[in-house]
């Protein structure tokens, strides 16, 4: 069966009132989904970077924050990963 697994990046220091918080970068989160896929000795169909944006974070989920008008706009970037398990 096809699925897949999503790699947040780790959070390095949390929000504040007045801050958005600091977190690993998108190369941290892709050595940490290969970590994932040795141990578990699974081999990859496709590994994807998705950037979505977001309208409010569950608790724990990181984010980046970029400006691309005048509004700063919050995205969600994570490292996902496709492949096929075997089915009983």
């Amino acid at each position: 069966m096809l699925t897949f697994k999503d790699f947040a990046p780790r959070v390095l220091q949390s929000p504040g009132l007045l801050s958005t918080g600091q977190y690993a970068d998108v190369h941290d989160t892709a050595r940490a989904a290969d970590s994932w896929l040795k141990e578990h000795g699974i081999r990859p169909l496709n590994v994807e970077t998705l950037i979505a944006p977001v309208a409010s974070l569950p608790s724990g989920i990181a984010c980046s924050v970029f400006t691309i008008t005048d509004q700063p706009v919050m995205w969600f970037q994570f490292v996902r990963v496709w492949y096929e398990t075997k089915q009983d």
